[in-house]
């Protein structure tokens, strides 16, 4: 029974691993991305596609950054998400009022240190 657990626990932790040092990375760079094309928006548009991409990556992100053991990462991720959904605060008429806001959160998710959240 031990052995089994053992097992599994040795599992988790690859997977785990593969999460942080493959999937994270991508995870954040979609962000990342999304919030530089939200910022660079010239047109209602694009800022609301750009809104769209920045939700659905934030969204993900903090989904499995919970699931694989970060919440600093899953806190700030979901704040972001919660923040550029479309039934949240940032619409159509008012996107650009909120860019600094926007920008504000983008930052506090990019700059969680992965190492120290694993460690909680």
């Amino acid at each position: 029974m031990a052995e089994a657990s053992n097992e599994f626990a040795k599992k988790l932790a690859a997977i785990k691993e593969s999460y942080v040092n493959e999937a994270l990375p991508s995870q954040l760079q979609a962000v990342s991305v999304s919030a530089t094309h939200f910022m660079a928006a010239t047109s209602r548009e694009s800022a609301v596609e750009a809104l769209s991409q920045l939700h659905a990556a934030s969204h993900k992100l903090a989904g499995s950054s919970g699931t694989f053991g970060l919440p600093k990462m899953s806190v700030a991720a979901r704040s972001l998400s919660d923040f550029t959904d479309t039934d949240g605060p940032v619409n159509v008429e008012n996107y650009q009022q909120h860019r600094a806001e926007v920008m504000t959160l983008v930052e506090a998710v990019a700059q969680i240190d992965v190492a120290d959240d694993l460690s909680i």
